[in-house]
């Protein structure tokens, strides 16, 4: 296994698309590579990009359990409803942010479905212009949930098939229901390259079923989570700028390659995006800037996920705290002690408060 940094994969990912452009010229890359597609992308995923989207976890709670899910092992249901903060500071956060689209996940949300229709008529009530989607296994989806879901102004459900095997008849006649009522169907699973040929005989179904997108992850490997058990894949260490560390396979990045080429030679239309670690690092930047506006305190300046400010300690050991346009160093005292000081942005919000 290769450890890497965040610049140490981003240079292997961008060698990566220059090879992939040669035999693919109509591969879609955008946003410095970050972004990888073939036909359109939902408005969850390019809210998701800009940074103006919050995921609400409705519970921990799953009635399947799979062998690659990323949610940490949690015994109780109990999970934050947003990394955003309480359900009470969710309107004044959002506002703050610039949120503009909410989805829905777990666990399985579909199991508390009162507080999932309770979160949802509370956002929608403040943000009706928002985009709103949901992500299940489709196991407990049936018609009157698809049309209540309806009715309250869902526009995307997004169903992990890798959960039930890819084809199950059950959840394809639920998906194929779900295009009746709610007009953006969405496939979203993680690439499993032991799962290739299950995944590629399911595709044809998926357009038949009435599914628009298709959103393809890398497959991680997450400690605290059935994930952390996965073998028989090609694992690469990513350390993130914040010193986290999660095993990345690369089998994804071809394997993605294969779907694109299997689409094309049997001419389907469905729309393809490689949700790939460089865009899933995008995505967590953007996470910060979002936090960053909310914690933002008087005497710090944002600079893109960092927070910035000019600590000054004089001779008697008071602090001050000045905001960078406005300090002048040298009008400081000589005596004084100045420090420039630049932290990341967190990713949670707890009681106001910033917490890692």
């Amino acid at each position: 296994m290769n450890n890497l940094d965040a610049a140490q994969l981003h240079l292997r990912w961008y060698q990566h698309l220059q090879e992939t452009k040669k035999s693919y010229p109509d591969l879609i890359i955008e946003d410095g590579g970050d972004t990888v597609r073939i036909g359109d992308l939902s408005q969850g995923c390019r809210l998701c990009k800009d940074g103006a989207w919050d995921c609400l976890f409705v519970t921990s709670m799953c009635n399947l359990n799979c062998h690659f899910c990323l949610s940490p092992t949690l015994n109780d249901g109990a999970i934050p409803v947003s990394a955003m903060g309480s359900e009470t500071d969710l309107i004044e956060n959002y506002t703050i942010a610039n949120i503009k689209g909410c989805s829905y996940s777990g666990g399985e949300p579909l199991l508390d479905f009162d507080k999932l229709i309770h979160l949802h008529q509370l956002l929608r009530h403040h943000y009706p212009q928002n985009y709103f989607w949901l992500y299940t296994n489709g196991v407990l989806l049936d018609t009157n949930k698809l049309r209540l879901l309806a009715e309250l102004g869902f526009n995307e459900i997004r169903f992990n098939t890798a959960a039930t095997g890819y084809s199950d008849p059950n959840i394809l006649r639920v998906i194929e229901k779900a295009a009746q009522f709610i007009e953006n169907i969405t496939i979203e699973i993680p690439l499993l390259k032991q799962d290739e040929p299950k995944l590629l005989a399911a595709l044809k179904r998926y357009e038949n079923a009435g599914v628009k997108y298709l959103n393809l992850h890398d497959l991680m490997r997450e400690g605290g989570s059935n994930s952390a058990l996965i073998q028989h894949e090609n694992f690469d260490r990513v350390t993130f700028k914040d010193g986290h560390c999660t095993d990345i396979s690369l089998d994804s990045w071809s394997m993605f390659l294969d779907i694109v080429k299997h689409s094309a030679e049997h001419s389907l239309r469905l729309s393809l995006n490689h949700c790939s670690i460089a865009n899933k690092i995008r995505q967590i930047s953007k996470r910060r800037q979002q936090m960053a506006r909310i914690v933002k305190l008087p005497h710090q300046k944002m600079e893109a996920d960092l927070l910035y400010t000019i600590k000054v300690t004089n001779r008697n050991k008071t602090i001050c705290y000045f905001h960078p346009d406005l300090f002048d160093e040298k009008l400081a005292d000589k005596t004084s002690h100045i420090e420039h000081i630049k932290i990341l942005a967190p990713l949670f919000i707890c009681n106001s408060k910033v917490h890692h």
